[in-house]
Order: C-alpha cells, then sequence, then structure tokens
C-alpha cells in the first residue's frame, strides 16, 4: 500500500539562470501544485526599478503581469519522485511569447512532499481541532515505480511490464473512502479491505497499493445571524448548516454572503459522495433533463441567478465532485433545500476572488472593467493601466506628480493620506483664505486711492484753466512812472474820461467770441495813457 498524506505546502521563486531542485525526505515524492512562467510580480528576480526603468511600458499587461502555466511540465519533470532538477533556462525555449521582449523572466512554483506507505499497512489520516477530512482522490492498484514497487521487481516479470492490465491499471475508490473519513477528524481504513471492494483491477502478479490525496479542511461554526463574509482566505461550511436555518426563511431573509466591495464570491459546492443510480436491467436510459432535482437557489439583486441541481455536479481534473458558482457583484443570497442536502453530504467552499476597489487617489479619476483598472489625472493625459493578479493589483500607479510601482508587496495604504497631513491641511485652509481676502483688500484700497488722486489733479487743472487771467499779461513797467500828483490831478485821475473806453467795451460786448482777460489789459493800458498825459 502505499498512502499519501498532506503536508506543507512550499511556495518558491526561482530566476531565469536558476534551478528548480525540490527534494523531498526519505519516503515521501514531490507532488506540484501549481507553477506559473512569466513576468508576474515584483520580487528577487525582479525590482521595482528595473521595472520603473521601462517607464509606460511597464502598466502594458503583455510586459508585466504575463505568465503561463507551465505546471504539467514540471509535473512530467518531478511529480511522484524523491527529487528532480530543471533548468529555468529550458522554460524560455519551450514556452516562446509568453510575455513582451525585455526583462529576464521567472518560475513561481508551489509544491508539496507526499509520504508514502507500503502493503499490509493502515490509511490513518488525522487533522487538528476544528479540522475535517475531505478526501481528494484515490487510486488502487499498480500505477507507479517507488518504495512499494520496484524498479527490480517490475523487470522480473519481464513483458509483462508493457501491459496496461500489468502495469498502469488502477481503479478509483474516492467514494469507498470518503463514506469511511469524510468531514471526520480522524479515521482508520485497512488496506486489505479494498481488495474484497475492488475486484480485477489488474491482472494477478505484484501487490497493489493505494494512491490517497486528502486535505484537513478547517470547517467554520456559524453564528446565529443569517449572514456570513468572504474573505480571501478560504472558508469552509456545511452545506447542513445553511439549510437547517428555517428561522431565516421565517423571518423573511435569505442566508446572505458578503465580499469587501470590488471583489466577487466564488461559492464552490462540493459533494462528499457521489450517489451513483443503478441501472435496472433491462431499463433504458433516461434522457438528460436540465434539473432533475433543485438543491437550492442563489439569488443576485432579488432575482433568481441560478438553480442549484442535483445533477450538476462533475468531476473536475482533481476528481472533486463539484459545481462552482462565481458572482458578479460582492453579495449573494443563498437558499437551500435542507432534506436534499442533508442526503447528499455537501460542503461549500466560500472565498473572494478578484481585487477590492482601492482608495481613489487625488485628482484622479478611475475606471473599471474586470480585472483591469485604468486610472488617470484630470488636469493632465497621464494614465496608469492596472491588472490583478491573484487578489493584488498590480502594474504602476501615480498621484499625477510621482509613479509607484504596485506588486503583491505594495500596500495601498502607500497611497493614502495620512491623519497628520490632513490635519495639517485642514488647519491651512482657514489661514490662505483670510491672508487671499486681505490682499484682495488692498489692492483694491489702492487702486481707488490711485484713482482719487488722479481725478482731482484733472478737477484743478480744469478750474485753473477757466479762471480769469488778470495777470497773464501785465502791463510793461515802462510805462509805470512815480510821479507827484497835485490835488487837481488827482481829482481829474478820479474821474476820467471813459467815452471811448465805454464804446470800446459795448462794442466788445457784441462779440460773445473774445477772451475776458484781452479787454482787461486794453484798460490797463488806457490807465497808463491818460497817467501820462496828466503829468
Amino acid at each position: 500500500m502505499k498512502k499519501y498524506s498532506k503536508v506543507d505546502i512550499l511556495e518558491e521563486e526561482h530566476c531565469s539562470n536558476e534551478f528548480f531542485h525540490p527534494t523531498c525526505p526519505q519516503n515521501e515524492v514531490v507532488f506540484i501544485k501549481t507553477a506559473h512562467y512569466g513576468r508576474m510580480n515584483i520580487g528577487r528576480c525582479l525590482t521595482e526599478k528595473e521595472i520603473h526603468t521601462y517607464g509606460s511600458q511597464s502598466s502594458n499587461p503583455k510586459f508585466f503581469g504575463c505568465f503561463k502555466d507551465v505546471s504539467s511540465y514540471l509535473n512530467e519533470k518531478c511529480a511522484m519522485k524523491k527529487s528532480c532538477d530543471v533548468r529555468i533556462g529550458e522554460l524560455e525555449t519551450l514556452f516562446e511569447d509568453v510575455c513582451l521582449p525585455g526583462l529576464k523572466l521567472h518560475l513561481n512554483v508551489t509544491y508539496y512532499c507526499l509520504k508514502e506507505h507500503c502493503a499490509d499497512e493502515f490509511f490513518r489520516p488525522h487533522c487538528e481541532s476544528g479540522e475535517v477530512i475531505f478526501i481528494k482522490k484515490a487510486h488502487y492498484g499498480r500505477m507507479n515505480i517507488g518504495r512499494c514497487l520496484t524498479e527490480a521487481e517490475l523487470e522480473a516479470y519481464g513483458s509483462q511490464r508493457s501491459n496496461s492490465k500489468f502495469f498502469g491499471c488502477f481503479k478509483d475508490v474516492s467514494s469507498n473512502l470518503e463514506k469511511r473519513c469524510n468531514m471526520k477528524n480522524s479515521c482508520d481504513v485497512r488496506i486489505a479491505e479494498l481488495q474484497k471492494v475492488v475486484e480485477r483491477v489488474c491482472v494477478p502478479g505484484l501487490e497493489l497499493h493505494l494512491n490517497v490525496t486528502y486535505s484537513c479542511l478547517k470547517v467554520v461554526q456559524l453564528d446565529d445571524g443569517c449572514e456570513m463574509s468572504a474573505t480571501n482566505e478560504v472558508k469552509y461550511v456545511e452545506a447542513s448548516e445553511i439549510s437547517s436555518r428555517s428561522r431565516c426563511a421565517s423571518a423573511g431573509k435569505s442566508f446572505s454572503i458578503e465580499a469587501p466591495r470590488g471583489q466577487n464570491i466564488k461559492m464552490t459546492l462540493q459533494l462528499l459522495h457521489q450517489l451513483e443510480k443503478k441501472k435496472q436491467e433491462g431499463e433504458e436510459e433516461e434522457e438528460e433533463v436540465m434539473c432533475d432535482r433543485v438543491l437550492g437557489t442563489i439569488k443576485y439583486l432579488n432575482k433568481d441567478y441560478m438553480n442549484i441541481c442535483s445533477n450538476g455536479f462533475a468531476r473536475d481534473k482533481d476528481s472533486l465532485v463539484k459545481q462552482e458558482f462565481v458572482s458578479s457583484s460582492d453579495l449573494i443570497y443563498v437558499s437551500l433545500v435542507h432534506k436534499a442536502i442533508k442526503s447528499n453530504m455537501l460542503l461549500i467552499k466560500v472565498e473572494a476572488v478578484g481585487c477590492r476597489d482601492i482608495i481613489q487617489p487625488e485628482d484622479t479619476w478611475m475606471q473599471r472593467s474586470g480585472d483591469e483598472m485604468i486610472i488617470g489625472c484630470f488636469m493632465t493625459k497621464q494614465k496608469w493601466y492596472l491588472r490583478c493578479l491573484d487578489r493584488v493589483w498590480s502594474g504602476v500607479i501615480g498621484n499625477c506628480s510621482n509613479s509607484y510601482i504596485f506588486s503583491s508587496e505594495t500596500k495601498w495604504d502607500k497611497l493614502k493620506p495620512s491623519s497628520q497631513n490632513q490635519t495639517d491641511i485642514f488647519k491651512k485652509q482657514p489661514m490662505l483664505v483670510i491672508v487671499f481676502i486681505c490682499g484682495l483688500g488692498f489692492v483694491a484700497c489702492a487702486t481707488i486711492f490711485c484713482l482719487g488722486i488722479i481725478c482731482l489733479r484733472r478737477c484743478s487743472a480744469r478750474q485753473h484753466k477757466n479762471l480769469p487771467n488778470y495777470y497773464n499779461n501785465p502791463a510793461p513797467i515802462a510805462n509805470i512812472q512815480p510821479a507827484m500828483l497835485f490835488q487837481q490831478q488827482q481829482q481829474q485821475l478820479q474821474q476820467p474820461n471813459f467815452t471811448n473806453f465805454n464804446d470800446s467795451i459795448t462794442h466788445e460786448d457784441d462779440e460773445t467770441t473774445k477772451d475776458e482777460g484781452r479787454y482787461q489789459v486794453l484798460d490797463q493800458e488806457e490807465v497808463a495813457k491818460e497817467t501820462l498825459a496828466l503829468v
């Protein structure tokens, strides 16, 4: 018997000039879980400085964030072996056009080592407190060379080695182990019992063995509420736990599952043991119907989104009998039929997928379409393209002045303004407003003062121009002579002869266009002449 028990999963990153060399302890073999080759994330093989030198090209998903699944290739090289050696450079020649030319590619791989046991032993899985066993795959037969079946033993049978009924033969016994172990903390199965249950697996000869993989799942115990949250951490809930909550339905509520804003909900219903329908002899095979039996309903936006059908389960590549549902929002409502669920033993796997919404940087606009997002500046033509990889936004983003590199190690909190900075900004705003108003007041006062001075000067100039010009053209000083006047002469001066003068004034008054100053000058000249005549 060969038993593979669940152990810790190892994660490794290897650069283009390195080797992938997994090695397991004695009596354990390698099993590849995931393997991605490309230019996926910032880390040991690709630094922020290197990606930043490519500028806007780093936001292109064909340049950064591109990868290809190489799990099958590595499994061919390493699976079911104690160790293997794979040069990363080989992947570049085998898998071309993974990313645009530029920086080197790297390998991200997760694997684990499985322990094996041979004939006449027991399969005794044991999980920690609060966890239950979940059988993933169980094959019983003569499948591969290892500790239980050596190369020498197989060579002893010569040409029979090439017979598929002798070597490479097996039968799926997952359902047998599921009934004995699923949803239990531990179980005890003797391998010899499988020989009685499963007949004619391989032609007689060498001993048969068991390859089985299982997981220890931490099952969530729901509280008394009618809701649960979905996070990036996988949660397992027994379907009977949800279906038994009839009080939710009686209160007019459905059981709700909610994820963080922006993420979707992935709900996987795993059938713990498949109830095979036995066909009676002579009975014709029934035509497949759309939904032979409704196990429950998943609602979205208060509308029936899909029915959970008993004939909707299928085995995936890992031999898991399941149905998957991925919502298009962060909130769903689940209703399950208790009787149907109890008879089928369903386990519900709940997790949040995709990337959650981010805090919008200042002075930017955002446009999201599924796992891709565009962020741009209002005042400029700057744009940044992000891509969601494994629940983390990957790419370059800026704040319209500075840029940042985003990867699985970059936190969105770096872009969020601190509370201290926000407080300082709010304190400075009133002072800036006061200074601005005072400045406007000063400019207005200075403008009014200058306009007042200009107006006063213009008014003064106009008044000075309109005054009688008595002294602008005085009589010549030479015409005025000092004289000793007698009393008689003074009397004559006091009563001069103004006949001609008056005539002149009368004559000049008829002409409205003459200057008044001109008459005054003439009067002074006449007075001077009279004075000289008297002297």
